[in-house]
């Protein structure tokens, strides 16, 4: 990473850019090194993905990506797209001031960052793919519906998969928030030894249905826009932490493989007591394989 980007100093708190005419919130936590962070979804609240453990060692700038929390929204939701929250983390980029960025995506996430980093090469400086899939296509779908039957003697199974077939009907941030809270259990590893633990936190997730499913509330839903980056994977050069728990059914180890093996010296990290959300189940470990990774991959 250059000296550049390692010398930026960012005030702490929540600041906003304007992108393409539309507000663009985000929030700048920690010190050291800068890394920009993208939440799943598409639709997650930004909260979530709160690192207090990276933030020890990196700024982490949190991106409150548009149509969700406090960012503009569209009056069409045809007009979101994963092209347009990548370019918007260029947009960011530019308005930080940082020349090549290091950027972190979770889930839907990785998707935008790995569209970033095909789209935006010369200003990527390192990357890290956390819990994502390098496709949303039949074969991402197979190994869901495969991975879930882990699951099948929980008690809690029956309850959490109705929820699961339910999130694309919702009609609200707050029933889409509620629904996805009963679903909790399957992105947590352990989750009856660790309810008491995290049910709060878990429970607290924003879900934004205008990004979720990308559809108008009263109006038809928006298909999903095919992605597809296996055949590019090798274009990436930049250095690459792929991170992934053993026990995430959504976005599993198989498919961090598929990213690991596309991108050339690539490091794989495999939380084996996971699902996907190692930042919250097990924080201390996460967070070290992120100093490490700044510290050696990206030269810093």
């Amino acid at each position: 990473m250059s000296n550049e980007t390692q010398r930026v100093g960012l005030p702490t708190g929540q600041h906003e850019v304007v992108i393409g005419g539309t507000s663009m919130v985000y929030h700048v936590h920690g010190s050291g090194p800068v890394v920009v962070a993208h939440p799943g979804g598409p639709g997650g609240g930004w909260r979530y993905l709160r690192m207090p453990e990276v933030e020890k060692f990196a700024t982490v700038v949190y991106v409150e990506p548009i149509g969700t929390g406090a960012s503009g929204r569209f009056e069409n939701p045809a007009d979101y797209s994963l092209q347009l929250d990548a370019s918007n983390v260029e947009g960011l980029r530019a308005h930080l001031g940082i020349d090549k960025i290091a950027l972190l995506g979770h889930s839907y996430g990785g998707f935008v960052a790995l569209t970033y980093a095909l789209a935006h090469p010369d200003h990527l400086a390192a990357l890290v793919l956390y819990d994502t899939s390098p496709t949303n296509g039949p074969d991402f779908d197979k190994d869901v519906a495969s991975n879930l039957q882990w699951f099948k003697d929980e008690p809690w199974f029956g309850e959490a998969t109705a929820a699961f077939q339910q999130l694309s009907k919702s009609q609200s941030d707050e029933e889409l928030t509620a629904t996805f809270a009963r679903v909790i259990p399957l992105y947590i590893a352990h989750w009856p030894q660790r309810r008491n633990e995290l049910e709060g936190r878990m429970s607290r997730m924003e879900l934004h249905v205008e990004r979720s499913y990308r559809r108008k509330v009263g109006g038809p839903s928006v298909p999903s826009t095919p992605y597809d980056v296996r055949p590019r994977l090798g274009e990436i050069k930049v250095p690459t932490l792929v991170q992934v728990g053993a026990k995430d059914f959504i976005c599993s180890a198989k498919m961090a493989e598929v990213i690991h093996r596309g991108i050339d010296g690539s490091r794989l990290v495999v939380f084996p007591e996971t699902a996907h959300l190692a930042h919250i189940e097990t924080p201390h470990e996460y967070a070290r394989s992120i100093r490490e990774f700044l510290g050696s991959a990206a030269g810093l």
